[in-house]
């Protein structure tokens, strides 16, 4: 996920936030790279989804996926799990718990 890519994935995930879907998953499972630019639109839309009540949760992070978001000092922040059910749960619980039993 490119420099490139980076616009239609802000395009994509600003439509479903426009469309009232505050509660997203992004699968990163056929991905091995992200740019800043790819981590900058996550970062917003993380940021916008939770003010809206939702969330915003990656899955499948490779290892070099999940370096450049520790890299960023996103990955401590940003809601993740380990497999796609996990991830479709947490964002379906998002705004339903207290933020001290946020796990990831």
């Amino acid at each position: 996920m490119g420099h490139a890519s980076g616009p239609e994935l802000a395009e994509t995930l600003t439509r479903l936030l426009d469309a009232g879907k505050p509660r997203l998953v992004v699968d990163f499972t056929a991905v091995d790279y992200i740019s800043s630019a790819g981590l900058e639109v996550l970062e917003r839309t993380a940021a916008t989804a939770g003010a809206a009540g939702g969330a915003l949760v990656v899955t499948g992070l490779s290892d070099p996926v999940r370096m450049a978001f520790d890299l960023a000092g996103i990955l401590s922040t940003m809601a993740s799990e380990p497999s796609k059910p996990q991830a479709i749960a947490r964002a379906r619980d998002a705004g339903s718990r207290p933020a001290d039993q946020d796990a990831g």
